[in-house]
């Protein structure tokens, strides 16, 4: 037998192979005969270290006479020369945050890529395979690729610049509002880019490509705004903001009959702010629950805002019962069975 002192009897072309006898007999060797499998020979038991011209896979064939003349079996084993891989690559320009595709040529005949190294602008970057580009800066930029085999064949470096174009910085510019009432949009964006096209979705099924608009909405609720921003470079910014729309419901409580100059109490709700007109004989006019008093019949009007500024007004008649008299209801059931 020989040994080669390889791992799994593989390495990379241009390393010497080093071929050792491990044959074991009852007597010494006399004549030794080594093939390597690439039209070479060599008659010594342990031949200098042995260089292969090309990559490829070898029979190497090996037999030995003993000094009493028996002679043994060809032992034969395959070994592998590998070769460095011819690498390229196309790199496309991209928007920020986004990750540029990469096209990579690795062509291999012996062995199989199995190490990564990405280097950019001159800088270890990642020695993942496919290297993660999404986080980088906007601009010009170099991007350096170096492969390896498993058999440790490593290839020549290769290089390709790139540019990573600027998004639009964009922002809105809108209020909290209330139910009917428009509300205006508008977008803010940074000097470095010029915008070309406009998405809004304003969080109710209502889109507009407009750039400065107006939006009503119909229910009270909190929306979640969306606006795209396309750059005349072709990358797109995002922005998103919460608008919460409001709405009044003024109620001033039900008609009623109170006893000439005797307190009576108001309650209203519906808003965060009130205002009782008029302020004849209320305590305050400015709270929901104000005291009143009255001398003849009035009607007071409320008027209740949110901190949106939206309003909404409602009223309640005051009938002072001045002296004696009979109030009949318009209806009434006298056996209660409705």
């Amino acid at each position: 037998e020989f040994s080669t002192g390889l791992t799994n009897d593989a390495i990379c072309f241009g390393t010497p192979v080093n071929f050792r006898d491990s044959s074991i007999s009852f007597t010494s060797g006399k004549n030794y005969q080594w093939d390597f499998g690439d039209g070479t020979t060599s008659t010594l038991a342990d031949p200098p270290p042995h260089n292969y011209a090309q990559p490829g896979i070898y029979e190497v064939r090996y037999s030995i006479t003993a000094a009493d003349g028996c002679e043994s079996e060809t032992f034969t084993k395959k070994i592998t020369i590998g070769d460095k891989p011819d690498l390229s690559f196309r790199i496309f320009d991209t928007c920020e945050t986004f990750s540029p595709r990469i096209d990579i040529s690795s062509n291999v005949n012996y062995g199989k890529v199995a190490q990564w190294k990405w280097e950019l602008d001159g800088n270890q970057f990642s020695t993942d395979e496919h290297a993660d580009l999404s986080k980088i800066s906007a601009g010009n930029h170099s991007l350096r690729l170096t492969v390896a085999t498993d058999l440790g064949c490593i290839s020549n470096s290769y290089s390709a610049a790139f540019n990573i174009k600027n998004a639009p910085i964009v922002t809105i510019n809108a209020s909290n509002g209330c139910v009917n009432t428009p509300i205006l949009f508008t977008p803010q964006t940074d000097p470095l880019t010029t915008v070309d096209k406009w998405h809004w979705n304003f969080g109710d099924n209502i889109l507009s490509e407009d750039k400065n608009t107006q939006h009503i909405y119909s229910s009270p609720s909190g929306y979640p705004v969306q606006l795209s921003a396309r750059g005349s470079n072709g990358c797109i910014g995002y922005a998103t903001k919460n608008i919460l729309v409001n709405g009044a419901i003024a109620n001033a409580g039900k008609d009623t009959v109170v006893i000439q100059n005797t307190l009576f109490q108001l309650l209203g709700s519906g808003g965060s702010s009130y205002a009782w007109t008029p302020s004849t004989g209320l305590s305050n006019p400015s709270i929901f629950n104000p005291v009143g008093s009255a001398a003849n019949d009035i009607t007071y009007l409320l008027t209740v805002k949110t901190p949106e500024g939206c309003a909404d007004t409602a009223s309640i008649n005051i009938t002072v019962f001045k002296g004696s008299a009979i109030y009949v209801p318009t209806a009434f059931t006298p056996n209660n069975d409705g």
